[in-house]
Order: C-alpha cells, then structure tokens, then sequence
C-alpha cells in the first residue's frame, strides 16, 4: 500500500511522521519550508548535510543546502532545531551541493551551475556566519569533497574549472594550511589504458585516512591511492567486477582499516557491500546487503561496528557489522512515508546523514521532507558518542602554567588523538607536543599571556579544554 504523504508545516514540526516505519531510532524534531523552490520534477529541495560541533560553546549544528541557498541550524536542543543563518550558495538550481567542516570553517561547493568553492567562519555561530573565501578559479563545480585534518588536506572530487568549467580533473589536492585561502597542491594522477585514454575520468567520492585515497570511480570501481608524496602518487588496488558492481558512488573504512563498506548508486537497486582490503592486491567481498531489494544506499559512514546510511526511499538506517561477514539491521528510520513498500526508479528520499556529534544524535536530509533530528535508543549499544566516551578522561594540568602543560589520557589510545590550539579569537596556533606512554607535554613559553583553547580530537571523540598562560 501507498501511504499518502502528510502535510508539512514550516518550522519544527513533530507532527509528520507519527505513522512512520521506525525501528529503535526515536524522532527529536523535523524542519522543512516545501514553499522552498524545487530543483526537479521530483518536487526535490534539499541536498547533503553535515554537522559541526563548537567545542569552545559547546553548541552543535547542522549546514543543509537547497537548490539556491546553504542552511545553517542551531541544533543544541535537538527537540527544537533553530535556523540561524542562509548564506547564497552561488549556483542556482543545483541539485547536489556538499559540505566539509575543519576547524571552525566550513566548506562548500555545488556541481551544477556557475558555482565556486565558498569557505564560512562558523566561530561567531549562532549569532551569524561569516564568508572569508569565495573562488571558482580552483573549482567552479565539483560534486564532492573530503578534508584529512591531520595533512591539512582538502580532497575536490569530479572537479570542474576554468570560465565557465571548460576543465575537468577527475580529483585535485588542495592545501588548508590557511583555512581561509585553501591553495592547490596536485591532480590525481590517473592511470592511463593502452590507447592513451585515462582508466576513469571522475572521482564521485573519495575517503582518506593516513593519506590513503579511497576513490569511488562511477562505474569503473573503487581505486586505492598512496598520496603521502603527491609528486610521486602510488595506486595501491583496485576493487571491480565484484558481485551487484554499479555506480561505485562512496566508501568508508573501518576503524582498524581492514575492512571497507562500499556503495554503488543505482536506481533499480544494488546490495551495499563490505570488502577485506587487509591486502590492497587481493580484496575478498565478504557480505552483501540492503535494507530492501530494490532500496538504493547512497551514502554511508563507519562508526565502532556501525555502519550509518541514508538509503534513499527507505531512509536512515544503522547496521550492526561487527561481524562483517553478516551485517544486521541495529535500526532505522523512514524519513519518507510517501512511500511505504513501491518502490520507484527516482532517487527520492534520504539523501544524506551524519553520525559524529557529540551528543550521539544523528542528523539526515530528506530530498522532500527537509530536516530531521533523529537519536538511537538504549538498545543499541554503543552507537551514542555519550556511551562512547563515557570511560574517557583527559587531564591538562597545571592550569594556569608559564611554560608547560601536561595532558594525561584515560581510556583514548594517545595515537588515535589531534591536538589543536586556538586563540579566543579562533585563531590556530602552532605548538610543540611531545608524546610519552600516557602523556602530551606542550611547550607554552612563546604564547603571549591570556587564555587559550586545546581542541582535542579522534575519529569518535572531541572536547575543548580552557587553559590560561600566564
């Protein structure tokens, strides 16, 4: 049966959805404007979605895109999302738009229109937003990108340049070394076929950790680079022909890096798949799976022994992989009633989700029905970021100092952690830290006195310490 879609009011409105499929993932709160202009004949208005922590505020938020605008919601009381700021997305019309965050900026581009690489300081949120970058010279579209703070890189997919987009790179390597000025560094260097043509020509998306690139090539498969010295760029594998092979649309690894889930982008349907590349030269598929037959995951991420996806006309759903040769469904959520059991060859539905704030809540678009603010229930061990880091202790000490601190670390792997200073002003500062068994020493003797921020991160995990110098 077809359930008819309910009627959406603008604002925060938990009134959709009471009938809604739903398993072991609770609604907090919805916002949507469906006055909002549509970019389709699928009546579509939003796009991607990240989320961004303010450690220093200790404040969280989301950053949405329509067709013509970037959104930026307060969502620290995540029963009552509050849209803070609209910022002009450049391109009109633009049905997709991606967002990456660094530091307290974030970064967007859109690949349809005259669209440029924009870069908004978040630091004065919620009050407003400030744009600090804003170029086409080094992308006018790009569908894609993927920032690796530790090499202070940012990773522009399927990029497009020149006046009006006359170039095409399949990937280029961007430098944050200035957040507000990103610099180029490189082009993917793509390996070529026997007649001179390259192997692909875009890269949809791509994950790196450790510089290693993990490249979703469309349809030619997934390509794993060594990018540590991008003068001389290494291919490491490559995962093709493998069982349901479609549009290799995106990647993520797991937190031991040996195994990876993959999604390949199809109307019609394709199982989301889950590889061994403890061995680059020999990937094993070890599983197939999807929520429904012909459901469409489209992107996906991999937290502790769970994977997160936004699939489309069967919206959010969490997989239990700790046995990666079996994932299970640990829960899910249906963002798009309209369409309870049909489904249709369009690409309706969630279009995206984001598992890594602090408070464990996730946040999804749904191409139709706006905004949501979802939170796992107790059943599902581990999936909160709270159960996550409930064992973890970090201690800064002493505090106020002239010369050095100390952080000692409880129940974090100290080489998992980044450490970044800032200003109250939000300005970077580079220090010395030298690691022993369980502590950091930091070297504070050339700070000029007055109060500082530590921001410390790993892939799960953050917090902001205060410390003053005296």
């Amino acid at each position: 049966m077809r359930v008819i879609a309910l009627t959406l009011i603008l604002f925060c409105n938990l009134c959709i959805l009471k009938s809604q499929n739903r398993f072991h993932i609770n609604l907090l709160s919805n916002w949507n404007n469906p006055n909002l202009s549509k970019v389709d004949g699928l009546g579509s208005i939003w796009n991607e979605i990240t989320g961004w922590h303010d450690g220093i505020k200790n404040r969280e938020y989301a950053i949405a895109g329509t067709g013509d605008s970037i959104y930026f919601f307060d969502i620290t009381i995540p029963t009552k999302i509050s849209l803070v700021a609209v910022e002009d997305g450049k391109a009109r019309g633009a049905i997709n738009r991606d967002y990456e965050t660094y530091g307290h900026y974030a970064y967007c581009v859109a690949d349809q229109g005259f669209a440029a690489l924009q870069v908004f300081d978040l630091q004065y949120l919620p009050d407003s937003v400030h744009k600090v970058f804003e170029s086409d010279t080094l992308g006018m579209n790009t569908h894609s990108m993927h920032i690796e703070s530790a090499s202070k890189r940012l990773y522009m997919c399927s990029n497009k340049f020149g006046r009006p987009a006359t170039f095409s790179s399949a990937m280029d390597i961007l430098s944050l070394e200035n957040p507000e000025i990103p610099t180029f560094l490189a082009r993917l260097d793509v390996p070529k076929k026997i007649n001179g043509q390259p192997v692909f020509n875009n890269v949809h998306e791509v994950f790196t950790r450790n510089d290693t690139a993990y490249c979703s090539a469309e349809y030619q498969g997934l390509f794993i680079y060594d990018l540590t010295n991008l003068n001389q760029q290494k291919l490491l594998g490559v995962i093709t022909n493998y069982a349901q092979a479609g549009y290799n649309h995106t990647s993520w690894l797991d937190k031991t890096g040996k195994y990876i889930v993959v999604n390949d982008e199809v109307p019609t349907g394709l199982a989301a798949k889950i590889f061994d590349i403890s061995d680059f030269r020999n990937p094993k598929l070890l599983s197939l799976f999807n929520s429904h037959p012909k459901a469409t995951p489209h992107n996906c991420f991999w937290v502790n022994n769970y994977i997160y996806q936004s699939s489309y006309q069967d919206g959010v759903y969490i997989w239990d992989a700790s046995n990666p040769r079996n994932p299970r469904v640990a829960a899910f959520y249906d963002t798009y009633p309209q369409n309870d059991t049909i489904f249709n060859p369009t690409y309706e539905g969630c279009w995206g989700v984001y598992p890594f704030l602090p408070s464990g809540n996730i946040i999804a678009s749904d191409r139709m029905n706006g905004i949501f603010v979802l939170k796992p229930d107790s059943t599902i061990s581990n999936v909160s970021n709270d159960n996550l880091t409930s064992n973890i202790g970090i201690h800064l000490y002493p505090n106020p100092s002239k010369q050095e601190l100390f952080l000692n670390f409880e129940g974090i792997n100290i080489e998992e952690v980044k450490i970044y200073c800032f200003s109250v002003k939000g300005e970077r500062i580079e220090l010395e830290f030298i690691d022993s068994l369980y502590d950091k020493s930091i070297d504070i003797k050339t700070l000029n006195p007055g109060v500082y921020f530590l921001l410390i991160q790993s892939e799960y995990y953050s917090k902001a310490l205060k410390f003053i110098k005296q």
